[in-house]
């Protein structure tokens, strides 16, 4: 399985869906959705993974549980994302 494929499975299954909808254009949008626009114009893979990992070394007075495992799994959610 491809790194992005696995990011998209991940996002879905460990909670990523609980504040933020799905980069897909197609998705639903809730209203209490935190957006994830732009991300490419933002973040490179490797930063978003390290956000990913570490949420709160980036942003400390931040909500964003930590949810990934190991470096893996923070670099295919960033593939998948950023793509």
């Amino acid at each position: 399985m491809q790194s992005a494929a696995r990011g998209a499975t991940l996002f879905s299954e460990v909670g990523c869906l609980a504040c933020h909808s799905a980069p897909d254009p197609t998705a639903a949008v809730s209203a209490t959705s935190v957006p994830l626009a732009d991300l490419p114009q933002k973040y490179t893979i490797a930063s978003l993974a390290t956000f990913l990992r570490e949420p709160h070394k980036v942003r400390p007075a931040g909500r964003m549980p930590i949810l990934l495992r190991d470096e893996r799994e923070a670099v295919d959610v960033a593939t998948y994302l950023v793509g």
